[in-house]
């Protein structure tokens, strides 16, 4: 046996296909003494959260997300789609004038001390206004144009805060947001949509892994794109690709190292 057996032998890679969402969680994480809620891979597995705030004119905070960098060494020009589950609820008895007001966002890089690292943009995805009804809860959404970011440090974070900006003001009456609601279905959920695909590869074996392909398939589609992405030894790494799409439905990834050995994951 030579050494290039002995190496193959020994290497193990796991694939997850993480897909392309990130849905906003009531958990919470410190960053340099600060907490902040979490954006996660997967969609709501809570009772729900609700986010009051006054219904005055104003632009009005309602939560801050993060998500890791880590493994990331960019995130790809996409377009990104953002939901928002919101509300415009009775404050106290007597007569109501709802708020005129809409969701919008702020997006930045937020380093591991707390301080932020850039500023990607401000005020923007602003979606529809609120729909004229009371007590009734709805999901509006709307795009953002993100441009290509090569992550400098991957101990930041990708912020995402969330807003309530009210134009008009109500009597007896303001808005709230929702997130964390495992109750809705995910297309109500409070959430990203990057328009991108994640993968997760983690290296479980004894030497660094180099990816050099990655298949999809199912009945009728079989697909390679080509790739080139090192996972050391014990590490976890993100790999994110507007490139890469994945058919409805059943399907089979699979990824291939330079030494031979592939990974695979299914899906349905």
């Amino acid at each position: 046996m030579n050494q290039l057996d002995w190496e193959r032998i020994h290497e193990n890679i796991e694939i997850t296909v993480a897909g392309d969402t990130l849905a906003a969680h009531e958990e919470i994480t410190t960053i340099g003494g600060t907490n902040y809620r979490i954006f996660r891979l997967v969609s709501a597995d809570r009772a729900g959260t609700n986010f009051d705030v006054p219904g005055t004119v104003g632009r009005q905070l309602c939560f801050r997300a993060v998500y890791p960098l880590t493994g990331i060494s960019s995130i790809p020009a996409s377009t990104w789609t953002i939901y928002y589950r919101v509300q415009r609820y009775r404050t106290a008895t007597g007569a109501v004038t709802l708020p005129v007001c809409h969701a919008d966002v702020d997006i930045l890089i937020r380093k591991s001390d707390d301080t932020i690292r850039t500023t990607i943009a401000t005020n923007v995805a602003n979606s529809p206004n609120l729909a004229a009804s009371l007590d009734v809860w709805e999901t509006v959404s709307t795009t953002y144009a993100w441009s290509d970011y090569p992550v400098v440090d991957q101990t930041d974070y990708l912020e995402v805060d969330f807003y309530i900006q009210v134009t008009t003001a109500g009597t007896r009456s303001a808005p709230r947001m929702r997130i964390d609601d495992s109750g809705l279905p995910v297309a109500d959920q409070t959430r990203v949509t990057l328009s991108l695909e994640i993968f997760t590869f983690k290296n479980k074996g004894s030497f660094t892994s180099h990816l050099v392909s990655l298949w999809v398939n199912n009945s009728t589609y079989h697909q390679r794109y080509a790739i080139d992405v090192l996972v050391n030894l014990g590490e976890t790494l993100s790999y994110l690709s507007v490139d890469i799409r994945l058919p409805d439905g059943q399907y089979v990834v699979k990824v291939v190292t330079e030494r031979g050995n592939l990974a695979v994951y299914s899906e349905g």
